[in-house]
Formats: C-alpha cells, sequence, structure tokens
C-alpha cells in the first residue's frame, strides 16, 4: 500500500485499487504537519507501527512526534539524518518531564526555526538550559499557540526568559538591553555590536507574535483543515517578510 498526498489531496494505491482517504484531505501546507498527521491516523485507526523519516535532520518533525505523538510513542520509531549522522529511536526512549514535553511545541516555535527567527548567539542549548530551570517558563511556553490570543501573564514571563537567556536579572527587555549595553561600553570603551543585546520591547512583541502563530499552527497538525488568521496579524507584511 501506497498512500500519497498532493497539496489537498490524499490517495491510498493498493496492488488492484485506489481510493481517497477522505480524513487525510487537508489544507494543512507544511510537510511536517502532513507528516504528523498521517501518522497519528494510522497510529489510531491501525494497530500497525509508524517510523517517521527526516533525513534533513529536521528538530521539527522531532518536536512534533515528542508533543503530538506520545500517547503512541511505544508505537513510533524515528529516523532522524543521513549517513554518518543518522539515528534511530523510538518515542518510548526520550525522557522528558511532563511539563517540558507539553512546552516544546511553544519553545521551538520561538526559539528558531525555518519561520522564526532565532536570538543572535543564543542557540537551542542556551534556550533549552534556562527553559528547564523554572517550571514558570515551561508554563509559558506551553500556552504559546493554544489560542491566538497572547496573555500579558505569558507575554511578562516570556520577556523574564528573554533576560534570562542573556544572563540579566531584569524583569523587562528594555531594562536588561540598557544595562548590557552601558556594561559593555564601560568595560571596552567602543561601539557595542547592537546584535549581541536583547531585542527591545516593540521588536520582542513581534517576535512572539510570530512563534505564537507557528505554536498554534504546529498544534493543530492533528486537525485536517485548521482556521488560521491572517499572518499580518502576527508580524508579517504581506508579501510573507517580517515586520
Amino acid at each position: 500500500m501506497i498512500v500519497i498526498s498532493v497539496e489537498d489531496e490524499c490517495t491510498k494505491f493498493t496492488y488492484d485499487n485506489q481510493q481517497t482517504v477522505l480524513p487525510l484531505q487537508t489544507t494543512q501546507e507544511e510537510a511536517d504537519t502532513k507528516l504528523i498527521l498521517h501518522a497519528h491516523y494510522y497510529l489510531e485507526t491501525t494497530m500497525s507501527n509508524v517510523t517517521l523519516y527526516s533525513p534533513s535532520g529536521d528538530t521539527g518533525v522531532v518536536v512534533l512526534a515528542i508533543a503530538l505523538l506520545k500517547l503512541y510513542n511505544e508505537r513510533v520509531t524515528i529516523i532522524d539524518g543521513h549517513g554518518q549522522y543518522k539515528k534511530s529511536f523510538q518515542l518510548n526512549q526520550v525522557d522528558l518531564d511532563g511539563t517540558v514535553v507539553n512546552a516544546l511545541i511553544g519553545f521551538h516555535a520561538f526559539s528558531g526555526n525555518d519561520f522564526v527567527s532565532s536570538f543572535f548567539r543564543k542557540g537551542k542549548k542556551k534556550c533549552y538550559e534556562v527553559l528547564e530551570k523554572k517550571s514558570t517558563y515551561q508554563d509559558a511556553f506551553a500556552l504559546l499557540g493554544d489560542t491566538f490570543e497572547l496573555s500579558d501573564s505569558t507575554f511578562k514571563v516570556i520577556q523574564q526568559f528573554v533576560c534570562h537567556i542573556y544572563n540579566s536579572k531584569k524583569q523587562e527587555v528594555n531594562e536588561a538591553r540598557y544595562e548590557l549595553f552601558h556594561k559593555k561600553y564601560q568595560n571596552y570603551d567602543k561601539a557595542v555590536d547592537m546584535s549581541t543585546l536583547p531585542p527591545c520591547l516593540d521588536v520582542l512583541k513581534l517576535h512572539i507574535l510570530r512563534s505564537q502563530y507557528i505554536a498554534a499552527l504546529w498544534k493543530r497538525a492533528l486537525i485536517s483543515k485548521p482556521e488560521l488568521p491572517n499572518m499580518i496579524d502576527f508580524g508579517w507584511n504581506h508579501d510573507g517578510t517580517i515586520k
């Protein structure tokens, strides 16, 4: 049996027949979400095991699988990467606290991916180390993307998280930005590379909005035809560039 999905059409081919798979007729545009939608459908409707193959080593596939297929983790194998970097593991071998698992999608959407930029010189490892330290951070990222409305309390905690990844004890990014600028200028008495500072408040708001939209898109990977608002309300321009 072969199942082929092209745009919003999905067809199953067998040796002597072909038929449309209605639950997999989807408006999902991203390959990762389509892959998870297909995997979940067959895990839910059959007793077969599922193998997800991501030759590019795409972190997104792993994150979505851990977060959205956790009920079937004993039946899911992931083959990640290729050549000497290829590795294979079952989802039930991933040992993470439940609060961290719930935060993964929002965290991955925020800390850098194909759609949302990362923070300069603040890679996933640094951000993840900070995430693990406080349950309040995990709770905030778990909420990111549940709805398309960003609460003030979630924004406040994520702002504190950004200050933390820049090793500042401030609670607001503008204050942390000024503090670090002053310290660098005072110590080195020369022009400061502004890219090494935390984003200002206005820039961070747009970054969080973009992260929220992508997290919401990923969290709806199990819905064949999710309803999504206009992207221009979430930090993008009409042509797809960021505001």
